[in-house]
Parts: C-alpha cells; sequence; structure tokens
C-alpha cells in the first residue's frame, strides 16, 4: 500500500450505521492523496465521525448521570508524538484540543478543568454536544435503575445502545502511522470516569509496526492492555489480522470489544459484536 486509512464507528453500533464511517475515511483519503500526514488523515476522518450524532463522540456524545458531557481523545503517531484530552467538557472536536495539546504544549495529557480552560484559550468555543435522542435514553435508563436494576446497569450488562467510541488509524507515502480515539463514554458512568479511550496502549498506539485503535467496554480493554499487546505481536512478526483475533479471543462474551490494526501490508479488523467498519487505500 503506499497509503491507506480504516475506520469504525464503535463495537455494538448496527454494521449499517456505516454511512458516517465512509464519509470519515474519505475524508482521511482526501488528505493521504494530498500528500498530508497520516496524523493529518486520522484527525480529519475522526472530527467527522465526531460531527455525525449517530456516533457516541463529540456531537451525540452520551452524557454523564449529571446529564453533562465529559468527553476523551488520543492521538499518537509511530515516531512518538502523542496528545490527549481526558474529561473535558462543551467543545465540538475533542480531537482537535487533542491536537493543540500535542502541538503546542510540552504536555501529553490535560484532563477536566484544565483541558477546558486550554480549549477556550486556544479559541475552541463553548458547544454543548448532549443531544435530545441521548438524553432521553439517559432518562430511561436512570428510571430502570430507581426501579431496583442498580447493580445490574452499574455493571453495564445488558445496556449497550450502539457505539462507544470512533476510531481511526492509518498510513502515510512516507511511511508514518498515527491513531485516533474518541469518545463519550458508555451509558451509565460517573461525573470524572475514564475509559481506555484516553489511555496510550489500551485505547490506541502507534509504532514502528503499525498502528492500533480499540473500542469496547474501557475498563475491560484497560486491564488487558489490548492495544500494545497488539502492535507488540505484529512486531514479533504475526499479522494484521492474527493480532487482532488474538486480541479479541481473550474477552469473554460479555465484554463488548473490537480492535483495528494497521501495517505496511494490509489493514485488519475484527469484533465479537457488530461494528460499522471503512477503508480506503491505495
Amino acid at each position: 500500500m503506499r497509503y491507506a486509512i480504516l475506520v469504525h464507528g464503535g463495537v455494538g453500533s448496527p454494521k449499517d450505521n456505516d454511512a458516517g464511517c465512509i464519509r470519515a475515511a474519505e475524508a482521511g483519503e482526501k488528505v493521504l492523496a494530498e500528500g498530508g500526514s497520516a496524523l493529518e488523515a486520522v484527525v480529519a476522518a475522526t472530527v467527522e465521525l465526531e460531527d455525525e450524532p449517530t456516533y457516541n463522540a463529540g456531537i451525540g456524545s452520551r452524557p454523564r448521570l449529571n446529564f453533562e458531557c465529559e468527553m476523551d481523545a488520543g492521538l499518537m503517531t509511530s515516531d512518538g508524538k502523542i496528545g490527549i484530552v481526558a474529561a473535558i467538557k462543551r467543545v465540538k472536536n475533542p480531537v482537535l484540543v487533542a491536537l493543540k495539546v500535542m502541538e503546542e504544549t510540552p504536555h501529553v495529557i490535560l484532563a477536566g478543568e484544565g483541558a477546558n480552560e486550554f480549549a477556550r484559550q486556544k479559541g475552541f468555543p463553548d458547544f454543548d454536544p448532549v443531544t435530545d435522542y441521548r438524553r432521553e435514553i439517559l432518562k430511561g435508563l436512570i428510571e430502570k435503575i430507581k426501579k431496583g436494576e442498580e447493580e445490574k446497569y452499574m455493571r453495564y450488562r445488558g445496556i449497550v445502545d450502539g457505539c462507544d467510541t470512533v476510531g481511526a488509524v492509518a498510513l502515510d507515502s512516507e511511511g508514518n502511522f498515527a491513531s485516533a480515539n474518541s469518545t463519550g463514554g458508555t451509558n451509565i458512568q460517573l461525573p470524572g470516569r475514564i475509559g481506555d479511550s484516553p489511555v496510550v496502549g489500551a485505547g490506541f498506539f502507534a509504532g514502528p509496526a503499525g498502528a492500533i485503535v480499540t473500542t469496547g467496554l474501557g475498563e475491560e480493554i484497560i486491564r488487558r492492555m489490548s492495544a500494545v499487546r497488539a502492535h507488540d505481536a505484529m512486531a514479533a512478526g504475526a499479522d494484521a489480522q492474527k493480532a487482532c483475533e488474538d486480541a479479541t479471543s481473550v474477552f469473554k462474551d460479555e465484554f463488548s470489544f473490537g480492535i483495528l490494526a494497521m501495517t505496511r501490508d494490509a489493514a485488519a479488523w475484527t469484533d465479537n459484536r457488530q461494528m460499522p467498519v471503512a477503508v480506503r487505500s491505495r
């Protein structure tokens, strides 16, 4: 491949929710075709996904139990650049703030109020990403909790109503890799909860062997450090598809999980639920 980009719309999201993924892949491909970097391509693709209310990132993010959104996003390149925001509120595109962290600060991660203040300083306007659809879903779940199903729901069982994370991996014509993640979290989540999406090595990774993003129940992904495990398997000689399948096989059926990987030779993905995906390459 001379260049390629692969994007997903979240494990558990119906496969026919792929229209936004197709647009995102096309946006990333356009960047790559014009000589742009893998980092620029995954950012362009992720912005498209954040702007699509169908997905749980940016606009359409799931609100917390207090009906506010706290969003996470992460970026990494194969030469070791990293930018992350965690529990950021009231911005339209968290991935763009993560890019500013990478490019314009000496830091790797900004979180909470510090991330919010940084975003305002960099010109990102105040924006409420909570849609009426997400608000009504949360109201319904809270009613179920009040009816005595709190333990079930606080343990994330039986409550998936679609995707949890959007993500993208890319290879550019210079041979560089990049990965990007963005999420609004999961259905029932306390304020301050952070999942795998902004955790390097768990939700995303990029290195000499390729780029990886994951999607699913963040707590379980963090415990397994799924992204770096897949990268290390590819670095040791496993092909991309085998690395993805091995990463998925360690998850129990009750835990949703999906993974995407990009190498110099192939794009691969697999999941134990369903997941809208789009890929473009040349």
